[in-house]
């Protein structure tokens, strides 16, 4: 990783690129904005990006919390939509955008889903697993979605990996 540590220097902040030796910021990519996750692999970062989850007064009642609107069986509804969602990769050397996701199977992203092996990248929505074909190429291929935990905290990690 040319001796970067790529961070987010605050809770709604982008991606960022500090120099491992002397913290100083080297490169920040506004696309990353409201940085969830993300993945180095093989000279690309992997973000999972998306707006705040809620405001500060709504946040300090219990269960007024964005979540899945239709979920599953086993929790009730959220009283909002979440946040929409998007992921992107970039070149983690130039900060150059590849290929972004933001559509309706971005949406309702799982919380720690995304997996990058090989030339392949992977998230799962409450759908499916998702599989967007990497570099430019709009072909996306997508499975039935893995069972949801009920056991997990916030019931909502995937599970079968």
């Amino acid at each position: 990783m040319d001796e970067r540590v790529y961070v987010t220097l605050g809770s709604d902040a982008p991606l960022s690129a500090l120099d491992a030796a002397t913290g100083e910021t080297i490169m920040t990519n506004d696309e990353t904005n409201d940085a969830l996750e993300f993945v180095y692999h093989e000279g690309t970062l992997y973000v999972v990006a998306g707006e705040s989850a809620i405001d500060e007064e709504k946040a300090r009642r219990r269960g007024e919390r964005p979540g899945f609107v239709e979920v599953r069986p086993r929790r009730p509804p959220y009283p909002e939509d979440p946040p929409p969602k998007r992921v992107l990769a970039m070149d983690a050397a130039t900060g150059r955008l590849l290929w972004k996701k933001a559509d309706s199977q971005t949406a309702e992203l799982m919380p720690t889903a995304l997996a990058v092996s090989g030339r392949r990248a992977f998230f799962q929505n409450a759908d499916a697993l998702i599989c967007p074909a990497r570099c430019r190429t709009r072909t996306c291929h997508t499975c039935s979605a893995l069972p949801v935990s009920s056991t997990t905290p916030g019931g909502i990690g995937p599970t079968g990996w």
